[in-house]
């Protein structure tokens, strides 16, 4: 086992030196190499005793480049409207998280990006979820693009807070739409909600989900 481990390690590294001549697709196009400025440090007698091994990394070879994108945040929606928020946005530009998800994670499931109140909501929307009990939870728990209450996010800030801070947007639609809408066609329903944001975000956002 231990030999088809190390195998296997062999046939990956030497694999990788491809990847710099390949990029991996379009995550790659606005690649750009970093700079750092080292922290202070201090030196130290270096130690008698024998090393047992012997490390050397070699920090001018690129082995390839690596994409900005597999690192992120969501934005946290529930933490105010965040563009009147100076110090947090200065904090989130400093951080540099380059993708901010919006609007979440299991709240896409019932959020609805055109929508200010429950009264805008599509007529084919329940008023209650059932749990997984097929218990009814509270009544219209739903939230709201339009919402511009001081607790939240709307969806118009979040592009503003985007800017503000030179990240990226994914933006999760709302997909679990198609299993509780209550019209003949639930899908393509959920379906029409999602196209009719990408034609609002009007080419604002890279990534979707």
């Amino acid at each position: 086992m231990m030999r088809n481990n190390y195998l296997y390690l062999f046939l990956l590294l030497s694999a990788l030196p491809s990847f710099a001549q390949n990029p991996q697709g379009f995550f790659l196009n606005d690649f750009e190499a970093k700079t750092i400025t080292s922290p202070a440090y201090e030196d130290y007698t270096k130690p008698t005793k024998a090393a047992t091994c012997v490390v050397t990394i070699d920090h001018t070879s690129v082995v390839a480049p690596v994409s900005k994108y597999i690192y992120g945040n969501n934005a946290n929606i529930f933490m105010t409207q965040m563009v009147d928020q100076p110090a947090l946005i200065d904090n989130i530009k400093t951080l540099s998280p380059n993708l901010l998800r919006f609007p979440g994670g299991n709240l896409s499931s019932v959020y609805f990006w055109n929508a200010t109140t429950k009264d805008d909501l599509p007529s084919d929307v329940p008023e209650y979820l059932l749990d997984a009990n097929g218990t009814a939870g509270s009544s219209y728990p739903y939230w709201y693009g339009g919402n511009t209450a001081s607790w939240t996010m709307s969806l118009d800030h979040y592009y503003q807070m985007l800017g503000m801070t030179n990240s990226t947007g994914i933006i999760t639609v709302n997909y679990s739409y198609a299993r509780y809408s209550t019209d003949t066609n639930p899908v393509a329903m959920a379906a029409h909600l999602a196209a009719d944001w990408v034609r609002y975000d009007n080419g604002r956002t890279k990534f979707w989900e």
